[in-house]
């Protein structure tokens, strides 16, 4: 061995516990396999075959833990809230020293509960109905600014734009911020250098600090003020309750969709004959779209374990680090036949996309009319279109996993 592969051998033992057994240690990172720019969910997914779980030093953010990815492990980690806790599992108010909590995303017990009570009815099946001409008017105006032109760059031009606009709207926040917001959220959850994601999160942090105290003073209808005003058992929230839902929703906001177009326009870009289907026959369409969600899912996560146990197969101990990958879960086929092909008549189609249990995620029914908005107004005005020649989409890693350009075409 030579030096430098006993250095590396030797610090990634100084991250390794003693009860991890050391042929389960790998130094695997999701983007550093081969072809993963151009396949992540295929790339990662044909990488996680083989071994039921290991053990990885530094996945996406520094953290070391095991990861796990076939399916039935990773729903029984999110059925388990009292095992697998959710403590910390962004921690992006780490990087500048907070002690606050992501809410709910980061609670666990009765307090999640709570706040899960309280959130629910914000983004329930009623109140997305109510949004849907709203949604169905943004999509269409954007789409008509480049019909004509036969060309975009998708990402920009209606990615980045709409299902943002949405969410800067339910928050009351500038819409001539857009670029600016997607500037310091690209830092804290794209960059590289842990200075510069620091900064990100400072700028952000910084602004939300002034909009919830402005909206203390003049509360309205939007989702800053119900923050600042909302009561659980009759009392308000704390300053870091306020902080932590108002953050969690910037946060969820202005990432998720955008990236979860970004790869089913590819998708659909590339495959005409998927594209036909939907557009022949488009009461399909909402089980396409799960079936697109499963396969281009853009977000894993990650649990703290909160006792030892054995799990996977292994021992685990409180304290622990655990990495759900959803994408693996997702393509495993012990649950899904031929997972690598999409399906659009699929079924059952239990995907892990928007995770289980308690802590699934709570915008899934507006993300879902979003999606299902954005392909029917888009299919109904541009059916047939492509990917530029010679176009290279490379996709990125990390917090959520996207594709940074997709410059379409199409016949005018």
């Amino acid at each position: 061995m030579n030096e430098e592969a006993l250095m590396a051998e030797q610090a990634m033992a100084g991250k390794v516990p003693d009860h991890v057994p050391r042929d389960l240690v790998v130094d695997y990172h999701y983007d550093a396999q081969p072809g993963f720019a151009e396949d992540p969910q295929g790339r990662t997914a044909q990488a996680c075959q083989g071994r039921r779980v290991i053990y990885t030093t530094d996945l996406t953010d520094g953290r070391p833990g095991w990861m796990v990815h076939q399916y039935e492990d990773v729903r029984a980690v999110y059925q388990d809230a009292e095992a697998f806790s959710s403590r910390k599992v962004a921690n992006h108010q780490g990087l500048i020293g907070a002690n606050w909590d992501m809410v709910p995303l980061e609670l666990d017990g009765e307090r999640h509960r709570q706040f899960r009570n309280l959130l629910n009815p914000l983004f329930a099946p009623a109140r997305v109905n109510a949004m849907e001409a709203a949604i169905r008017d943004l999509a269409v105006s954007l789409i008509e600014a480049f019909r004509a032109k036969g060309e975009c760059e998708f990402m920009e031009d209606f990615a980045r734009r709409y299902p943002i606009a949405i969410f800067l709207k339910l928050m009351e926040l500038p819409l001539e911020m857009r670029s600016t917001f997607l500037e310091w959220e690209y830092e804290v959850l794209h960059a590289k250098d842990l200075a510069a994601r620091r900064d990100g999160m400072l700028k952000i942090i910084g602004y939300l600090e002034g909009v919830i105290a402005e909206r203390r003073k003049t509360p309205g209808d939007d989702l800053i003020s119900f923050a600042v005003t909302a009561r659980i058992d009759g009392e308000l929230l704390s300053e870091d309750e306020v902080m932590g839902l108002v953050f969690m929703l910037y946060n969820g906001g202005l990432d998720t969709v955008v990236a979860t177009l970004g790869f089913m326009f590819k998708y659909l870009a590339s495959h005409p004959e998927q594209r036909r289907v939907l557009i022949e026959n488009p009461a399909l369409l909402p089980d396409a779209i799960e079936e697109m969600l499963r396969a281009f899912a853009p977000v894993n996560s990650n649990r703290l374990v909160t006792r030892d146990m054995e799990f996977a197969g292994v021992q685990m101990k409180q304290g622990d680090r655990v990495w759900v990958t959803i994408v693996g879960a997702n393509r495993d086929p012990q649950e899904f036949a031929d997972p690598n092909e999409l399906d659009f008549h699929r079924q059952p189609n239990r995907h892990l996309t928007f995770a289980a249990g308690p802590h699934r995620c709570i915008g899934s029914h507006l993300a879902r009319r979003e999606l299902k908005i954005a392909i029917e107004e888009w299919l109904a005005r541009i059916p047939d279109f492509s990917i530029r020649a010679g176009a290279v989409i490379p996709a990125h890693a990390g917090g959520v996993w996207g594709i940074e350009n997709l410059p379409l075409v199409w016949k005018t």
